[in-house]
């Protein structure tokens, strides 16, 4: 039983202080925590199932976009599964590339992955290159971001971007020499921003702009007077 998991399991009374975490009884050793599970996976899983020429596809959700980007940015990592990569897909990637340290693995990561944001932009949107996008508040996360087209929930992501996340991966595997196509990013238009076809009001010339005049309003001894004359209601009675 996990430590999360543990938290949901009944207790005599509410004054306990709860289950105690005993790692010789809860722990599945070299699966103590996440980054602990994500090397054991590609160690143990990959490397045992995984026949030796066969090339990986990774897709990850979430937190799990780290834990794989930090394992893979290990020297001795990639040494091992550098030339085995296809591409790698991350799905609600949020975690920028400042700490990434392995040249070879940054370039990687740059011609042959992609992310997938929360985003409320149409699906497939481009959102930001590698470097980010700062008017979109998007950090520099080391490889091209899209819209997902869900506006809230990373674990929807996978349901909302199936279809153009599995042909980015189909892509990346079918065709030689295989690398990040050019992305054009659209900028949003700010609200205080002019379209190009429309003009300022302040730089519109004076004779160009519309006469706007107001009609003197009346005191109410000359609204009784003219009341009078005309057998007419003024207007604000």
């Amino acid at each position: 039983m996990t430590v999360v998991a543990s938290n949901a399991v009944p207790l005599p009374s509410l004054v306990h202080h709860g289950r105690r975490h005993v790692p010789a009884l809860n722990a599945i050793p070299r699966n103590e925590d996440p980054a602990s599970h994500v090397a054991y996976v590609w160690d143990e899983v990959l490397g045992a199932l995984a026949a030796p020429g066969a090339a990986v596809s990774v897709v990850a959700v979430g937190g799990s976009c780290e834990l794989v980007t930090a394992f893979l940015d290990d020297a001795a990592n990639w040494a091992v599964w550098g030339a085995r990569l296809s591409s790698i897909l991350l799905l609600g990637h949020v975690y920028p590339d400042d700490g990434l340290t392995n040249p070879a693995f940054k370039d990687f990561f740059a011609k042959r992955a992609r992310a997938y944001l929360v985003s409320d932009q149409p699906l497939d949107t481009p959102l930001a290159p590698p470097t980010g996008n700062d008017y979109e508040g998007i950090p520099s996360l080391g490889c091209p971001c899209y819209s997902s087209s869900e506006p809230h929930h990373i674990e929807l992501i996978p349901v909302r971007a199936l279809a153009p996340a599995m042909a980015y991966v189909e892509a990346a595997a079918t065709t030689p020499g295989f690398e990040n196509p050019p992305i054009v990013v659209a900028e949003r238009r700010r609200p205080d921003q002019v379209p190009e076809h429309e003009v300022a009001w302040d730089d519109v010339p004076e004779h160009e702009k519309p006469s706007v005049s107001l009609a003197p309003r009346l005191s109410m001894w000359e609204q009784d007077e003219q009341g009078e004359t005309t057998g007419e209601v003024p207007s604000d009675w």
